[in-house]
């Protein structure tokens, strides 16, 4: 006699916890076809804001409807009412045991990750993007928790809060955005959550920048300023409009990076916001300034721009003190009414002042290549319309 095949009327159905919605997984035999099909009820779970609760509530429906398909009732027809006792139900449902762990306890995790970066920029930005978002779970309620049953409407609830609660503009909510959905991704590597909750979170329309670049007469006036002022910040500023190096850069900038002879100046993976060495060209009309005594008066190791705005051997200058000691040029000649309005006007303005004049002397790709831009448009948008367009002067009639 021939074997029949064994065919399941359906398999044990299991608690889904989703990105978006959380639901009961079952396949069931479809009587036309014979095939098991799935389905997803959700029981209305999604309409319980406390997550244990949740859990709790959709491991009774599990368990339930496993008893009622075991009987051999139809799906269609299911009514927990009429289940007895949960302990004929008993099926466990395997999760890893990651994603039980304490919310608090899995931030903590990926925040002692981060701390092991070489760049102190970055383990102060993720010190506190996790303390931030520590203490929200914290007034929430939030912290035991269990990671793995965080959701993307748990998540847009924090978005919310930094928008209406800690007030963030829309680049900062975009940066907080981005920086937890890294923190995420890194639990996700590592089997603590299933999915990312913040890679459903929309962005926020970028906001004009505030800063600008200095006028021509503004440049002469302010550069001669800090010339007379402050002599290292006056190195700074040309790195900046001439080299197009970032300030938070060049405060890890060494003597030894600096090169008059060769005409460069190397920033270093360790300290390039990109993690990729760039070699900026000193332009001639600027090498005669790195050829004044200061810069042989000092260690290759020594810190350019160190403590108190002094070179250093082993301590850089703070993240805001040359843009502190220029507010203050900034402020003073506005009073003596050597400037008019001040108002966007910033350390890093000289980098957007540099790019700017450059674009309008230079072959764009040579820009590009300065700026360490990854694509020309990027160095395009610094590129602002003029009153008088010089070029088109020379547009030639050919009509008559």
């Amino acid at each position: 006699m021939a074997k029949k095949n064994f065919s399941p009327t359906f398999l044990p159905p299991r608690l889904v916890r989703g990105k978006s919605r959380w639901y009961i997984a079952v396949y069931v035999k479809d009587s036309a076809t014979g095939s098991l099909v799935r389905e997803r009820p959700t029981f209305d779970l999604n309409r319980i804001p406390n997550l244990v609760e949740r859990a709790a509530r959709g491991e009774v429906i599990r368990k339930k409807m496993f008893w009622w398909l075991s009987q051999g009732y139809a799906f269609a027809d299911f009514d927990e009412s009429k289940v007895p006792g949960l302990e004929l139900a008993a099926v466990p449902q395997q999760r890893d045991k990651k994603q039980e762990t304490p919310l608090q306890e899995a931030i903590e995790f990926v925040r002692s990750l981060k701390m092991l970066s070489s760049r102190k920029g970055t383990v102060k930005t993720y010190r506190s993007v996790c303390n931030l978002f520590i203490d929200f779970l914290r007034s929430r309620s939030w912290l035991s928790v269990p990671v793995g049953d965080f959701t993307t409407a748990q998540a847009m609830e924090y978005m919310d809060h930094c928008l209406m609660v800690r007030k963030l503009g829309n680049t900062a909510y975009n940066n907080t955005r981005r920086f937890m959905g890294t923190v995420f991704r890194e639990l996700v590597q590592r089997g603590y959550v299933d999915a990312n909750p913040f890679e459903g979170i929309s962005k926020r329309k970028q906001e004009a920048k505030r800063r600008r670049p200095f006028t021509e007469e503004e440049g002469r006036v302010v550069a001669a300023a800090i010339r007379r002022e402050y002599p290292v910040l006056f190195y700074g500023m040309l790195l900046q409009y001439a080299c197009f190096v970032r300030p938070s850069e060049m405060r890890g900038l060494r003597f030894r990076d600096v090169d008059p002879a060769e005409g460069v100046v190397v920033v270093s993976a360790e300290i390039e916001k990109t993690w990729r060495e760039k070699v900026c060209t000193i332009p001639d009309a600027f090498l005669h300034y790195f050829r004044e005594p200061f810069w042989s008066q000092y260690p290759g190791h020594y810190f350019i721009f160190g403590e108190g705005l002094r070179p250093h051997p082993s301590k850089p200058c703070g993240a805001s003190t040359m843009n502190s000691k220029q507010h203050r040029i900034l402020a003073q000649l506005k009073k003596s009414g050597a400037l008019g309005d001040i108002t966007g006007l910033s350390w890093y303005s000289w980098k957007d002042t540099g790019i700017t004049q450059a674009l309008y002397e230079v072959d764009p790709s040579s820009v590009q290549d300065q700026a360490n831009h990854a694509d020309i448009s990027m160095t395009m948008r610094y590129k602002k319309k003029r009153a008088r367009n010089e070029g088109m002067r020379r547009f030639k009639n050919r009509l008559e």
